[in-house]
């Protein structure tokens, strides 16, 4: 999950719409307008973090976490690197946006601590 995370990381350089999402920003458009672009959206995003729940089942037997679903982590990482775009407009450069996966990894490093 670490190198997934930096992977994330490095891939927001260059211009915001090369790094940025389509679907996130479609579906923050389009979610009341259009139930199929909504569901469309949901997928993707959703089906995206489901590529992540093995890696965390995995290191959750490792360290022993409870309280939290894989799944519930997978949809955590997909809204903050979704919410670290947003940023990214917002601020007219990927700076927020970097700050923002920084501290999705402090967060896994924390609670993955050995």
């Amino acid at each position: 999950m670490l190198a997934y995370i930096d992977f994330r990381g490095s891939l927001l350089t260059g211009p915001i719409e090369t790094f940025t999402c389509v679907v996130g920003t479609m579906v923050q458009e389009a979610f009341a307008s259009s139930p199929a672009i909504r569901e469309a959206c949901e997928a993707s995003i959703s089906g995206h973090a489901r590529t992540l729940e093995a890696d965390i089942e995995a290191a959750m037997a490792r360290y022993k976490v409870t309280g939290v679903t894989a799944r519930s982590l997978a949809l955590h990482t997909q809204a903050v690197l979704q919410g670290s775009f947003i940023l990214a407009k917002a601020t007219g450069g990927p700076e927020a946006a970097a700050d923002s996966v920084a501290h999705l990894k402090r967060y896994f490093t924390l609670l993955f601590r050995p």
